[in-house]
């Protein structure tokens, strides 16, 4: 992947930045920012990149979908990353054939497998021209489950990951089962819609999303899809991630969150939560009866704003002993100010949230 060069059109410097550096962790290199279409052009034809990344809108006199349109000649492949999906955009875009559209905010992950399908299937199209059975061998090592599918929703040709991920042998799958035999029925009808919509308006099908996946056996499965026509055909070619096991943390930690969330709420004692500034981030409700104020407005507070002139040193202290030691070693008692000006005395002991 490293030898994969992006070219990156995008006019606003912080975030092409971010882009630039995402796209290196990714491991490809990204050789110039281009920051108007026509330096877009100029570049394309001189650094002949392995793929375009193009903000539709940018300054100057050149638009990303103009870019787009000189340089298709080129053939490399395109993918536009912009914050506009508008249906007269993406009409006007799709005119210039992209492999993609990405909308900001982007998805981290999103981007990676949108980026690497699309260097996929370009090198499918162009071996596919000299040799099947070299095109044989890199469908066989793409690094993930994938498959050849029909308009008719036949499976033409299945690798050995996918054989793995379906249980089913490649005799049992290749011009025998249909995709739709895979899918959890609730989800079958969204899928359905939008591989028709793929063939007859690809602009308007997703290119990526995630769905459940019946296996062999029963088993289900959370799948992370990453699915687009083959241009000049019918048929589509699938790459399918198994992302069951980050589906099941993240529903760990969603739960993690919510008993958190009870014990915060219901609570006897007054909870806040601070930053290492002081500033307040968050209080039960209890705390926020204690002083008389409301979430959203202690929200705007610092607890230093609470404390006489003499207290705020030693509070600082305090919050420098838990940010280097994780908990305070001593109860501390503090007078605070309500919010109707009248004080009351308290004790507290902190400790550093995880």
């Amino acid at each position: 992947m490293a030898d994969k060069k992006i070219l990156l059109v995008e006019d606003e410097s912080i975030e092409a930045m971010d882009i630039k550096r995402t796209l290196e962790s990714f491991g490809y290199e990204v050789p110039y920012i281009a920051t108007s279409g026509e330096e877009a052009v100029e570049k394309a034809l001189e650094i002949m990149p392995d793929l375009i990344l193009m903000d539709i809108i940018l300054k100057g006199d050149m638009d990303g979908v103009e870019a787009a349109s000189l340089i298709k000649d080129l053939n490399i492949p395109l993918i536009y990353l912009t914050a506009h999906s508008e249906e007269k955009t993406i009409e006007k875009a799709k005119l210039t054939e992209p492999y993609g559209y990405i909308i900001k905010p982007y998805d981290v992950n999103g981007l990676k497998y949108a980026i690497k399908l699309a260097i996929y299937k370009k090198q499918m199209e162009n071996e596919f021209k000299e040799s099947e059975v070299y095109y044989r061998t890199i469908f066989e090592h793409t690094g993930t489950a994938t498959v050849i599918l029909e308009e008719d929703t036949t499976i033409s040709l299945a690798n050995a990951k996918f054989e793995k991920l379906s249980g089913y042998t490649r005799d049992e799958l290749e011009g025998k089962k249909s995709w739709t035999d895979f899918v959890v029925k609730d989800d079958l009808e969204k899928m359905e819609e939008y591989h028709h919509l793929r063939r007859n308006d690809p602009a308007s099908a997703p290119v990526f999303y995630d769905f459940r996946f019946i296996d062999k056996q029963g088993n289900i499965k959370n799948i992370h899809l990453d699915v687009d026509v083959i241009p000049g055909t019918k048929k589509s070619v699938s790459s399918l991630l198994d992302i069951t096991q980050r589906k099941q943390a993240e529903m760990a930690l969603r739960e993690s969150e919510e008993r958190y969330k009870s014990i915060f709420d219901k609570s006897i004692d007054a909870i806040y939560i601070h930053d290492f500034q002081g500033n307040f981030v968050d209080a039960n409700p209890v705390a926020l009866s204690m002083l008389g104020y409301r979430k959203d407005e202690i929200e705007k507070i610092s607890f230093a704003s609470l404390l006489s002139p003499q207290q705020i040193s030693r509070a600082f202290q305090i919050i420098n002993q838990i940010k280097n030691g994780g908990y305070q070693k001593e109860v501390s008692e503090y007078r605070l100010q309500k919010k109707d000006g009248s004080h009351i005395y308290v004790e507290t002991k902190s400790s550093l949230l995880s």
